[in-house]
């Protein structure tokens, strides 16, 4: 099937929230109906979800975006204001406590770095990004994976 169009489409999931006494801002539908790639049925099953998770009928952002695993832009740049590795060491806790996987991360790495970095970070973070990847697969450890992606993303982009 094809998508439905993208102005058809966010009509008719802004009436279903309606009918369900939803409270949804046009953003977050127009979110939901991208991140499914204009599935209608995919984006009414993401809507109920989070709305089922919500206790007040209302779709929040942050709830959209941990439903979707989708990492926060600001996180990669607030990185850049780190003045230590303790710092570094304190978000991925925080990462790894929030079971934000890391699959999600390293994609938002790479957009990100395609965006922020020089040719040269560029470069290192692409490298990191690669052997994350096959670590992925065998490591026993997850914490300590992200660990390492924030220090490398600190080191190359804010220690230069």
């Amino acid at each position: 099937f094809r998508p439905v169009k993208r102005d058809i489409a966010l009509q008719f999931l802004k009436s279903v929230c309606k009918k369900e006494n939803t409270e949804c801002k046009p953003d977050h539908l127009k979110l939901v109906y991208d991140k499914k790639h204009g599935d209608l049925r995919a984006c009414l099953t993401t809507l109920q979800s989070v709305n089922y998770m919500s206790s007040n009928n209302a779709l929040t952002m942050e709830a959209l975006c941990d439903y979707l695993q989708i990492v926060p832009e600001t996180l990669w740049t607030n990185i850049l204001t780190f003045q230590s590795y303790k710092d570094c060491s304190v978000l991925a806790s925080d990462l790894y406590n929030e079971g934000r996987p890391i699959r999600s991360l390293l994609m938002s790495l790479t957009d990100w770095s395609l965006q922020h970095c020089t040719n040269e970070q560029l470069y290192t973070l692409s490298s990191l990004v690669s052997r994350m990847e096959i670590q992925m697969t065998v490591c026993e450890k997850p914490l300590l994976l992200l660990l390492e992606i924030v220090v490398m993303v600190w080191r190359t982009c804010a220690c230069d």
